[in-house]
């Protein structure tokens, strides 16, 4: 409660209905979920959502970063469809405005990935990974520091061809990820 107070403070010296409100409203509704406050978290998604409608729109990556929060919400308290469906806005807000080959647009998806892994849909997932695969490569191709989430998507291929009994494809999966980890964490 006292982090929630002083959150609410900033609001003396930012307009409440302003990116930065949004911003701040966000921290909030994630503060009041930590703390198992669903009710006042729901009620401050609303005014985040009207500050960033009121301040830059929905075409703004703001607007797809509230729709992620809200699905890692969900997903602490295990509500593994209403984390989708969050997930799922928040991807198709920022492909919409940044591109789908654009990181956070790839990160969103990667995540996607692995929440409909779990809920057992792996040929969605394996799309979708496919393409996560895809954009972090290229951006590695551009210079981009990407290795470690490439690793990651890699070590999810892995765990779900190993689980399909494709052990072939699981394997070489596990592989790329654990040369690619080493080569960024020598010390792992």
């Amino acid at each position: 409660p006292a982090a929630i107070e002083h959150a609410k403070a900033a609001f003396h010296s930012v307009p409440t209905y302003s990116a930065f409100g949004a911003r701040i409203h966000i921290m909030i509704m994630r503060l009041y979920f930590s703390q198992r406050q669903v009710d006042d978290a729901m009620a401050t998604f609303g005014m985040a959502h009207r500050a960033i409608l009121w301040s830059v729109g929905e075409h703004h990556p703001l607007y797809g970063n509230l729709f992620a929060v809200v699905a890692d919400m969900y997903y602490e308290h295990n509500s593994l469809g209403d984390a989708i469906d969050a997930l799922n806005k928040a991807c198709h807000t920022i492909d919409k405005i940044l591109g789908s080959s654009h990181l956070l647009s790839t990160a969103l998806s990667a995540k996607l990935g692995t929440l409909i892994s779990v809920l057992g849909d792996s040929n969605q997932a394996l799309q979708l990974y496919e393409r996560v695969l895809g954009a972090y490569d290229k951006a590695i191709k551009h210079g981009v520091n990407a290795e470690l989430e490439l690793a990651a998507v890699e070590a999810s291929l892995a765990a779900m061809h190993a689980k399909g009994k494709d052990l072939r494809h699981a394997l070489e999966y596990a592989q790329k990820c654990m040369q690619r980890r080493e080569a960024k964490l020598p010390f792992d």
